[in-house]
């Protein structure tokens, strides 16, 4: 009959034989209470690392909300600026029209290109 010479917990109760595989660490290998102790503390590890991860993915996502809300406050405050810059073109176009319709109804008013040459020159000898 073919065996294990594998080191195995036996495990006697109301429901028979059993056999449980044992803790192999790294240097040492852990059955009963010990091994119960050590699956129980890497649980527990596990479990803190978890915590610790979800954590971290939650200050990450108050960073992001933080961040994203300054990105806003950036971006109406450089869309305010656009929209002020925006008014004061149209409002120096709007002054540069005036003042050239001004120029030309002022030119009008002195007949300034109406007159011919020669009678500008009479007056002034």
């Amino acid at each position: 009959m073919e065996h294990s010479n594998q080191i195995r917990e036996v495990l006697l109760s109301s429901h028979g034989i059993g056999l449980v595989d044992v803790y192999a660490g790294p240097t040492t290998v852990l059955t009963g209470s010990a091994r119960i102790e050590q699956v129980g503390l890497e649980k527990a590890e596990v479990d803190r690392r978890k915590v610790q991860m979800d954590r971290r993915q939650r200050e990450i996502a108050r960073e992001r909300g933080v961040t994203e809300a300054q990105v806003a406050v950036l971006r109406a405050g450089l869309e305010a600026k656009i929209e002020e810059l925006n008014q004061e073109i149209t409002e120096e176009t709007l002054l540069d029209q005036v003042n050239a319709k001004s120029r030309f109804n002022m030119a009008a008013l002195r007949q300034a290109d109406v007159e011919p040459k020669n009678h500008q020159r009479s007056k002034s000898n």
